[in-house]
């Protein structure tokens, strides 16, 4: 039995991030929140700059600076506690975030994941261009698209091999990711089809 949800973020946890998260409305149901901000650990070039003061200061908010902190906490908090990813959601882990989710299997934290993008728009069903085809033709032979390539697909065998946790759930909007990611588990995970924050804009105006 989970007592508390911990929100896992990659940028800096200010009253607009806590304000999307409905934090105020689940700490006033009588629901304990945590925020584990990753931002010094895993993009402290991009957020070096931004202003201590924009951020929320709360007792429930950890800013991680280590692997062996974050580790520490996850700990502490994983025997009563769902973890909640807001680092990549249904893009799946990468080479600068891998090592936080092997930590969370680790420590058997459990976790889900949320995304709630923009409205879904209809798709327009058009036939390639040549141009199109050319260039992604060329694109085989760039050595970074490659690389690209060959990191999610060692990323997805590891993932196979159990090396990172499964999601227990996920919620979100259909889109291209999600179906991508709902198929790499073979149908396994189940999915909870939600509204976008665009919604959530809509109502509050």
């Amino acid at each position: 039995m989970a007592d508390s949800i911990v929100f896992l973020m990659a940028v800096p946890c200010t009253e607009r991030v806590v304000g999307r998260l409905g934090i105020s409305s689940l700490r006033s149901n009588g629901i304990a929140v945590h925020v584990i901000d990753l931002s010094n650990l895993l993009d402290a070039k991009a957020f070096q700059h931004s202003s201590d003061q924009a951020r929320t200061k709360e007792d429930w908010i950890y800013r991680i600076d280590s692997y062996p902190e974050f580790e520490s906490k996850v700990r502490k908090l994983s025997s009563s506690s769902v973890f909640v990813d807001y680092i990549v959601g249904f893009l799946g882990v990468d080479f600068k975030n891998e090592k936080v989710f092997r930590i969370l299997r680790k420590c058997h934290a459990r976790y889900y994941i949320v995304c709630m993008g923009d409205l879904p728009t209809q798709l327009i069903n058009r036939g390639e261009s040549k141009k199109e085809n050319f260039q992604k033709i060329l694109r085989k032979f760039d050595m970074r698209w490659f690389g690209g390539y060959m990191e999610r697909v060692l990323l997805r065998i590891l993932a196979k091999g159990g090396v990172y946790p499964t999601p227990i759930k996920v919620f979100g909007t259909k889109s291209e990711n999600m179906e991508n990611f709902i198929r790499r588990y073979r149908g396994r995970v189940p999915y909870i089809p939600i509204h976008s924050y665009d919604y959530d804009v809509y109502l509050e105006y």
